[in-house]
């Protein structure tokens, strides 16, 4: 809503970046190839850097629930460790 309490059309209130606009975003934008993310393949530089990929990227609900099991597995104080011996 606006200051006077008027609804705000979606396309005003929400402005997409230039890349959106001129559409030049690629599948690799929205569900990246982990292969290639690892391997550090053109194109995924925004992958292997957490400033350029969070400035990018809006962290739903699910990845911070992701990243926050992810980080507690890795981390043995944690208490979220992988045994050794799963099967």
């Amino acid at each position: 809503m606006d200051s006077a309490g008027a609804v705000i059309d979606v396309r005003d209130a929400c402005k997409p970046r230039a890349e959106v606009l001129k559409g030049g975003l690629e599948e690799k934008h929205f569900a990246a190839q982990l292969d290639q993310v690892v391997l550090a393949a053109p194109g995924y530089e925004a992958y292997a850097d957490a400033e350029q990929f969070f400035a990018l990227t809006y962290p739903t609900q699910g990845l911070k629930d992701l990243l926050a099991s992810t980080f507690s597995r890795l981390n043995p104080a944690g208490g979220g460790g992988i045994a050794a011996n799963s099967p």
